[in-house]
């Protein structure tokens, strides 16, 4: 199997990413970091930072990919990320925002779960036990935004109208057409607090996103 790792970030928050970088040590051959135009390009050299006392190490990111689109889009770069790793070679795709954080048997974990469950999409549990998701979807049963994986062989993309909420929750409804998502205890895997991103415009996004699901989808994302 080859496990793929893409973190957009929509902000040059190094620190945040060299903590997760650090934390999953993944292989930079087959990490993508995705960066908006609209900000410092992210330093593809080893940097060292100093956060709450730990020492972290950011490594070099051997791909680095910046999105050029007119406009914002979260879900455009995620696109670029997942698109990349498709079309080279991977089998599985972890989509982490850029301050989650977890261990280095995190991702291939995930992917080894994924693939002998079935799932088409996968992400931790991070609350109870494993579950396989196999009904409708609910606000308890579904996968977390920003940290999830996704099976390769379906080529799945995100909807790029959606400019920075609900992306992820419009790609597993699209996701549970195609087999089962599975929520996985044990991955080590956790989000982060995300702060730091909420500005007025964004939430004016959000409430579009919100409405462009419920239109879509007949009921609310969570």
């Amino acid at each position: 199997m080859s496990a793929w790792l893409v973190v957009p970030c929509p902000q040059a928050r190094v620190a945040e990413l060299g903590r997760c970088l650090s934390s999953l040590a993944h292989d930079p051959d087959r990490t993508v970091i995705v960066t908006a135009q609209h900000h410092d390009p992210i330093p593809t050299a080893p940097v060292t930072f100093a956060i709450d006392g730990d020492v972290i190490d950011h490594p070099p990111a051997a791909r680095l990919l910046r999105d050029r689109g007119q406009g914002f889009s979260i879900a455009r770069l995620w696109n670029l990320g997942l698109t990349h790793a498709y079309d080279h070679g991977a089998t599985s795709v972890a989509v982490f925002a850029s301050d989650v954080t977890g261990r280095p048997d995190s991702i291939p974990l995930l992917a080894d779960l994924m693939a002998t469950t079935g799932c088409v999409l996968a992400a931790p549990a991070l609350e109870g036990e494993t579950r396989i998701l196999t009904g409708p979807r609910t606000t308890h049963d579904r996968i977390p935004g920003g940290c999830w994986m996704v099976d390769a062989r379906h080529r799945l993309l995100c909807d790029e109208s959606y400019r920075w909420w609900y992306a992820d929750d419009d790609l597993e409804m699209r996701a549970r057409k195609l087999g089962p998502v599975g929520l996985f205890a044990g991955t080590g895997l956790a989000l982060g607090p995300d702060a730091g991103l909420d500005t007025a415009e964004k939430r004016g996004w959000a409430e579009e996103d919100r409405a462009r699901f419920v239109t879509e989808h007949g009921c609310e994302p969570w």
